[in-house]
């Protein structure tokens, strides 16, 4: 059953890139490492003109770690599926909390980093893995910082409030300057 949906509580994960098939599945392409998410998830939202609109899913071929052909029960025929291509895909965050680590790369966008020793350094705008070494891109003002995360540097996880508390290295910081 799908509880009344709070757009707050949801985060944007991909997109919908073309039709697929002839019985009107989609090609969607979502955040890398989700697949296992979205494989055992019933539903995703798709963002429709601002509103965000559930389409349960009927079945699923994941194609790879960032991409699968879905078929969704309301839309069995391709000429119905077209009108959704470009579309937003969004899902509900307890799904994402429940089912992955609790420092999610997709939940953390837009939180706030603190350093236990600096105070707050400002907000996540993007994360990147690279080879598996994830890269935090934080906004201060005008400037982006990159710090690189370690589980070790985490010292408080926040969701409630939106913020993680990190104690980095002396000098990691001034590196951006």
């Amino acid at each position: 059953m799908v509880r009344m949906l709070n757009r707050n509580n949801c985060t944007e994960i991909g997109f919908i890139k073309k039709t697929h098939g002839v019985k009107g599945e989609l090609l969607v392409f979502f955040e890398e490492g989700l697949d296992s998410v979205i494989e055992n998830s019933d539903y995703l939202y798709f963002e429709v003109e601002g509103l965000l609109v559930p389409f349960f899913i009927e079945e699923i071929e994941i194609r790879d770690n960032s991409s699968a052909a879905i078929l969704f029960d309301t839309l069995n025929v391709k000429e119905k599926s077209t009108q959704y291509i470009g579309c937003k895909i969004f899902i509900d965050n307890n799904l994402l909390a429940d089912h992955n680590d609790i420092l999610n790369p997709v939940l953390i966008k837009g939180f706030t980093v603190e350093d236990q020793k600096l105070g707050i350094i400002g907000e996540i705008i993007e994360i990147d893995d690279f080879g598996g070494n994830l890269v935090l891109t934080v906004k201060k003002g005008k400037k982006e910082i990159l710090i690189p995360y370690n589980d070790n540097l985490l010292v408080n996880f926040n969701e409630a409030q939106k913020s993680i508390v990190l104690d980095c290295p002396d000098g990691l910081l001034e590196i951006n300057d």
